[in-house]
């Protein structure tokens, strides 16, 4: 169905390129049909205060925490939790000295009793399930309650999903690097590996270490994750560039004959026929039907 509406549209907005180039590789879209319209981030709505002055735990009460964000309804995420309590959670914990603080903070409306059952503040692992401020979650301040410093690391080891994880945008928009998979990035372009704003990870191993390096800032790598997510958000998601992309789009296929572009475009006409369009009419025998019963209430 959603082929069928590809096919049937003069123009069909993609949120990445992995699904732009897919469309047109797999499924022999063409591009004239396809729009690039990436996330829209508001460049005054990142934040930077401080953020850079803010990436070393090295006191043993300073507190890192862990977090992952994301509504159980949807089948990735609640994978992606169940791989965090059974493989990644556990092996990061042995991984991080004894004397370092370290939390798991799982949020998601829906939360399912399985995951609820998950809390145990003596292993580390707050389920909050639901929280309606994203603020709470993803807010770096530099300190917590206890006046303790607490720098925040994203979650995220999915397995399957397809586009851009707002998630993920989130965290950058807050200064929280993130340890993710392939999956995860997907559709957001960078260069190399390291460009990324934290850590691309395949295997449990690579991203529990990542995690660590992350959050003993190895090497300056906090901050510079940081200073990745800030340069990636800006380049790829700008709110003002890409509407105008999409704008230009939209008023050259007003001005460039859209009428003789459409009769050179065989799939559409035949997906427009009415044999075709079985649920439109069906739609209308529904709205009919309903109709009559409303008056007859009468």
């Amino acid at each position: 169905r959603e082929l069928a509406s590809i096919h049937r549209c003069d123009m069909t907005l993609v949120c990445s390129p992995y699904e732009m180039n897919l469309l047109q590789r797999e499924y022999g879209v063409s591009k004239d049909k396809l729009c690039l319209a990436s996330f829209f981030v508001d460049p005054s709505s990142i934040v930077h205060t401080n953020l850079m002055e803010r990436g070393e735990v090295t006191n043993d009460d300073d507190e890192t925490k862990f977090i992952f964000c994301g509504g159980f309804l949807h089948d990735p995420n609640v994978d992606a939790v169940q791989v965090l309590l059974k493989h990644v959670w556990p092996k990061l914990r042995t991984m991080v000295p004894a004397s370092k603080r370290i939390s798991l903070h799982i949020h998601g409306a829906y939360c399912p009793e399985s995951i609820l059952q998950s809390h145990s503040p003596q292993n580390g692992i707050f389920v909050h399930g639901y929280t309606p401020r994203l603020e709470d979650i993803f807010d770096n301040s530099n300190n917590n309650q206890s006046g303790r410093k607490s720098n925040k690391i994203l979650l995220a080891p999915l397995r399957f999903g397809a586009g851009i994880k707002g998630k993920i945008l989130d965290a950058w928009m807050n200064g929280m690097p993130v340890v993710t998979t392939p999956i995860g990035s997907e559709g957001i372009v960078v260069q190399k590996e390291d460009d990324f704003g934290g850590a691309v990870c395949s295997t449990v191993h690579d991203f529990c270490e990542s995690a660590v390096a992350l959050m003993t800032n190895s090497d300056g790598c906090y901050s510079k994750a940081q200073t990745r997510g800030f340069q990636l958000l800006q380049k790829e998601f700008d709110s003002e560039h890409n509407w105008d992309v999409v704008h230009h789009r939209l008023q050259s296929l007003q001005h460039h004959g859209l009428a003789n572009r459409r009769q050179r475009d065989p799939v559409r006409a035949m997906l427009w026929h009415q044999s075709l369009r079985s649920t439109k009419y069906f739609s209308k025998w529904i709205e009919e039907k309903e109709t009559k019963h409303t008056q007859q209430d009468k």
